[in-house]
This record gives structure tokens, C-alpha cells and sequence, in this order.
């Protein structure tokens, strides 16, 4: 089963936000709270964030770099958001971190909304979000229920590298009535071949 992510314990409502997800970054958004973040990863596309520190994170479909913590200190957070992938890095240096799950179904990504939005004090919007969120996905599965799957190829920030099984992408290309090419794939990022890609025959 799921679990909202484990907010680290703090009596102060955090204003000064590192994200170090595009998930985070995101659910932030939406929550109302984009004006609390104060650096993102690098390669975060959501809109509003194109002012901010832009920080070099493992997690995301770019080259890996080391991340540069001192740089995120330098920002004097009062949350960082992130993965566990990064607590060799992060724990111990004196920072309160949130962190984030790889949940990629309906289920687990509505628990880590209402996880964050208690940690930074907006429940009740967090509550709306996922409402909303259920809501959307209700009605998208409604209108392409009757509707052919289609065969899709997602490509993920260079040719040949795409999305498998277990990751966001595969599940909202099932959500929207498509069929992942790369679905039976165990790997989150694997890289096809052009002949791969032809002989999946993607519509």
C-alpha cells in the first residue's frame, strides 16, 4: 500500500522552498504555494519557476551532475523537498527535508499532496487539489473507455530514451487511453533503438 511521504517535524509554516522534484514543483502550484519556492532542479518546465535558482538534481530526465548542495544552503531554505535517492547528501546538514515518494498511481500521488500541503499549512486546499484531481481523471477515463487504445511512443528528452513500466508517464498514457510501446519495460528510462521504435509500431 502507499504512504504520504514523512514530513520532517517543524514549528514554523516553511516560506523559503528548494523543490528538487518536478512533481513537488508542481503540487506547490497547485496548492497555491509557488511563491514560497525559492529554487528548483534545472530542468523544471513549470510555468512560473522561470525566475528562480535553477539547481543541478539526479532526479530528472537530464545529465547527471553532482548536486551542489552548498548552493542550495546558500538559498537559506526553510524546506527542501526531495527524494530519499538524495539523503546521503542532504541528511545531517542541518536542513529540514520533505521526502517525496516515488508514488506514480492515482493513490499514492493524492497522499503526498495531502502530505505536503499539511507540511507547509494548506490542508484544505490540498484536499480541494485532490478532489479535483480524482475529478479530472474520472472524466478522462470516461470519455476514452470506449475509444481504441492507441500505441504511443513518449520520447524523454533525447531520441531512443522513453518511459517503462511504474512511472508517472506510463501511467497517464494508460489513463488517456494509450498503450506505452515501452510498458513492459522493468526500467523507468530505457533507451530504444530506432529499429525498436519501428518495430513497435507506434500510432
Amino acid at each position: 500500500a502507499c504512504r504520504p511521504a514523512a514530513p520532517t517535524e517543524s514549528a514554523a509554516t516553511p516560506r523559503r522552498i528548494v523543490a528538487l522534484t518536478v512533481g513537488s514543483v508542481d503540487t506547490l502550484a497547485r496548492l497555491g504555494a509557488l511563491d514560497r519556492v525559492v529554487g528548483v532542479e534545472e530542468d523544471c518546465f513549470v510555468p512560473g519557476t522561470e525566475g528562480l535558482v535553477k539547481l543541478r538534481n539526479d532526479d530528472h530526465a537530464g545529465p547527471s551532475k553532482a548536486l551542489n548542495v552548498e548552493a542550495i544552503l546558500a538559498l537559506a531554505p526553510d524546506l527542501v523537498v526531495a527524494k530519499r535517492d538524495l539523503e546521503p547528501v542532504l541528511g545531517g546538514r542541518g536542513v529540514d527535508v520533505f521526502w517525496a515518494s516515488n508514488a506514480t498511481d492515482l493513490d499514492g500521488i493524492a497522499a503526498d499532496v495531502r502530505a505536503l500541503g499539511a507540511r507547509i499549512g494548506l490542508d484544505d486546499r490540498a484536499e480541494e487539489v485532490v478532489r479535483a484531481m480524482r475529478a479530472e481523471a474520472d472524466a478522462i477515463a470516461a470519455e476514452v473507455a470506449a475509444l481504441p487504445r492507441v500505441r504511443v511512443y513518449y520520447e524523454a528528452g533525447r531520441a531512443g530514451r522513453t518511459v517503462g513500466r511504474g512511472t508517472v508517464v506510463d501511467a497517464m498514457l494508460r489513463l488517456a487511453g494509450g498503450v506505452n510501446v515501452a510498458g513492459d519495460l522493468p526500467l523507468a528510462n530505457p533507451v530504444l533503438t530506432s529499429e525498436a521504435i519501428l518495430a513497435a509500431d507506434p500510432e
